[in-house]
């Protein structure tokens, strides 16, 4: 006899990750499982799952999956999904001196937490990043290397990478989303791709 329970693909590493990390109960894991995997456990086996008995295999687990490349791209999801843009205004000659420019900067800088109340932060999870990076940059999961959107060039992902923002005016969604270099985040910063571009340019032109 099959047991269906088994036929089940759920990510007991992510579960894990949410019932650790964001404290949630049975109830919300449920509904969590729902709205990822279009279906969820019994609350008697999430019982089941992190008793004492288990919780050791769990924590072991969860560390495993913490330091392979699911779990690390995972992390920065958290800090890439929630990003927030804040629109630059140049000062041109609207301030006469700079006590007036500091003041509204300070404004700026006080209202950018406050304008993350009320956001509607777009809802995907690791099972969505993954295929898409796997054909945008051929991420490659197994030996940890991904193409840099940027140059070109192989990505260690054993090594330091950023997740970030392909086009720096765009979304939170992955669709917008690229593995880079701490050198390669660096230099793009906040510049468009075209601003970008148009500074390599005149590096290139001035240095030879």
């Amino acid at each position: 006899m099959v047991n269906k329970r088994k036929l089940v693909n759920y990510d007991w590493n992510m579960i894990d990750l949410w019932r650790h990390e964001e404290g949630l109960s049975y109830s919300k894991l449920r509904e969590r499982c729902l709205d990822v995997f279009g279906k969820t456990p019994a609350k008697s086996t999430f019982s089941h799952h992190y008793s004492d008995t288990t919780a050791a295999k769990t924590l072991l687990r969860q560390k495993k999956y913490r330091e392979g490349i699911r779990g690390r791209i995972s992390q920065k999801m958290g800090g890439f999904r929630t990003k927030v843009n804040s629109l630059y205004i140049p000062e041109g000659n609207n301030y006469a001196d700079i006590r007036q420019s500091i003041r509204h900067k300070l404004k700026g800088f006080k209202q950018k937490m406050e304008t993350r109340n009320g956001v509607e932060y777009p809802d995907y999870s690791i099972n969505d990043v993954i295929p898409y990076l796997e054909e945008t940059i051929k991420l490659d999961v197994v030996n940890e290397t991904a193409v840099s959107a940027l140059t070109g060039d192989t990505i260690n992902l054993k090594e330091e990478f950023h997740l970030d923002h392909w086009d720096n005016a765009g979304d939170n969604n992955f669709t917008n989303m690229v593995l880079l270099t701490r050198k390669e985040n660096m230099l793009k910063g906040d510049l468009s791709m075209e601003e970008l571009l148009e500074f390599c340019k005149k590096i290139i032109a001035k240095h030879g």
